[in-house]
């Protein structure tokens, strides 16, 4: 029988994946696991491996070309084995050329522009002087989102990538824009075209696309296929704040930074789920798997959504290794070179919304994880010690759990342990 090849979703934001490069052709032979086809995403560069022993066949997306997510790259055959006829093979979004302009107005009370145009991207503003395969962009801060393969290109072809209107997830420029800026630059340009005033749109209204469409649908569903409940309690974080002031000073220099409040709550964390490993657990079907290793994701804003990347195996590392693991990921981030390793294979979040003056909220499980910890600000207030009032540094945790996989009682227990160790972290010594 035919197995298909997929494009898979790396990450809650991927919505397709463009092929960078075939390590196969049509027709030859591929053993499982065989890593057959470079591609990249929004974030990431990776690989498909073959599902099964076989050959390759019906290849449906060439290099430049693009495929959302779940759809069929090609299909791994038996010997002698045909296509199947039931089913296409996939349909890809050509990263070639554009597509033709209509040759009729749509039946609309507004009539269309008279030359095909992007959807809107909310974080750029667009000026078109020219087809649509060369508008001018002004990139917010002046930073210019690009895939790895469409920089190539931009240089092959000798494309200025400033000048082009992404058209890939949030805005991003992508093969198919470079292929169309330097395929309109072998004619004539016609002269500038006025840009029709779009049709009214509710104040204040702008199109749920991209990056911010895939996290709506993927934050849905979540919410709609777990049993999620959130505890929230207020902790004594007052030693904890001077627990990071000495560890900030005393390894600054040798580190080349600060140890950080996240830094030391993935610490506590870690402790706690080794302790509590139904807290580490994921659903595999009728199945509940509690996970071998503590792999703490955080929580970190992009220009054009987030993403939560996990240092693997923390339960080994003491807290100077943790941060420095931290720090590679974040320097990942901003560098634009996460891989899929450092998306993958998360066991626990953690969302620390403390920095923007947040007390508490219900953070949103990151499947497929059965808890997620919000961590809110730290703020000096009257607070009653040994009887007495005196002024603490409070702080405020909420814990999102999956309440198929545990009750509430376990759960409080695990959140308590954190309060304990926030409390008292010279416990972790």
């Amino acid at each position: 029988m035919a197995t298909p090849i997929k494009m898979p979703l790396l990450g809650m934001t991927m919505e397709e994946g463009i092929i960078s490069k075939w390590l196969v052709e049509e027709g030859d032979p591929v053993t499982k696991d065989q890593v057959i086809v470079e591609f990249e995403t929004d974030k990431i560069n990776a690989e498909i491996e073959a599902p099964a022993d076989g050959v390759i066949g019906g290849i449906a997306a060439r290099a430049g070309e693009s495929v959302k997510v779940q759809g069929i790259v090609a299909y791994v055959l038996a010997e002698g084995e045909e296509l199947p006829a039931a089913e296409p093979v996939a349909e890809p979004v050509s990263e070639t050329a554009a597509p033709p302009p209509p040759v009729a107005p749509a039946p609309q009370p507004v009539a269309p522009p008279p030359v095909a145009t992007p959807p809107a991207q909310p974080v750029q503003a667009v000026t078109q002087t020219a087809p649509a395969t060369a508008q001018v962009v002004q990139p917010v801060g002046g930073r210019i989102k690009a895939s790895p393969l469409a920089r190539r290109l931009a240089a092959e072809f000798g494309v200025d990538i400033a000048l082009l209107q992404g058209s890939g997830p949030g805005g991003r420029i992508v093969a198919k824009d470079v292929h169309a800026s330097a395929d309109g630059a072998r004619v004539a340009a016609p002269a500038p075209v006025p840009v029709p005033a779009a049709a009214p749109a509710a104040a204040g209204a702008v199109p749920i696309a991209g990056m911010r469409k895939v996290i709506a649908d993927r934050m849905m569903q979540s919410l709609s296929t777990m049993a999620q409940l959130t505890l929230v309690t207020e902790v004594d974080a007052t030693r904890f704040v001077e627990l990071r002031t000495d560890l900030a000073s005393q390894h600054e220099d040798a580190l080349g930074f600060r140890i950080s409040f996240n830094d030391l709550l993935a610490r506590i964390v870690t402790r706690a789920l080794v302790e509590h490993p139904h807290m580490n657990a994921s659903l595999s079907g009728d199945e509940i798997v509690n996970n071998e290793h503590v792999n703490i994701g955080l929580a970190v804003e992009v220009p054009d959504g987030l993403v939560v990347p996990n240092v693997k195996n923390a339960q080994n590392m003491q807290l100077v290794e943790l941060a420095a693991a931290f720090r590679k990921l974040i320097g990942s981030v901003t560098g634009g070179n996460l891989d899929l390793n450092d998306l993958s294979g998360g066991t626990f979040t953690i969302t620390n919304l403390g920095a923007l003056g947040i007390d508490a909220f219900t953070p949103v499980i990151n499947p497929p994880e059965c808890a997620i910890l919000g961590v809110g600000r730290i703020i000096a207030k009257p607070a009653v010690v040994d009887g007495e009032i005196a002024i603490r540094q409070m702080m405020t945790l909420s814990l999102t759990f999956d309440h198929r996989l545990n009750d509430g009682a376990p759960a409080a227990r695990f959140l308590q342990r954190i309060s304990q160790l926030i409390e008292q972290p010279y416990l972790l010594i």
